[in-house]
């Protein structure tokens, strides 16, 4: 792959943070930060009752973790994206060379 990982990212996880025996609370915590490579696939503007909300598609490639899953969301330059798709991708030449390809949304008003 030979890919030069650039951008820092964080992996936020939506966990359950109440102490026992209290009510569930859940929120998004600190899950891991690492390098990804970003590639914006496009992007556009859907109209709901609300009114219009721009969204921006961007594939992020970043070393594979198992920890990563749909219950996760990234957040980039103070900008949050939605995981939509998980796509693990194997590379030939060894051990460290698996990769996760990730698409994923970020809507306009998710700050």
């Amino acid at each position: 792959m030979g890919k030069i990982l650039k951008a820092l990212i964080v992996f936020q996880l939506y966990t359950n943070t109440a102490t026992e025996g209290y009510a569930e609370t859940k929120e998004w915590c600190f899950l891991k930060e690492t390098y990804a490579d970003i590639v914006v696939k496009g992007g556009g503007t859907e109209y709901a009752e609300e009114g219009p909300m721009a969204f921006t598609r961007v594939e992020f490639m970043v070393r594979y973790d198992p920890k990563i899953t749909y219950d996760t969301r990234i957040k980039y330059n103070n900008q949050i994206y939605t995981i939509n798709h998980i796509e693990p991708r194997d590379v030939g030449g060894g051990p460290g060379k698996h990769w996760m390809k990730i698409i994923s949304v970020n809507w306009e008003d998710d700050r």
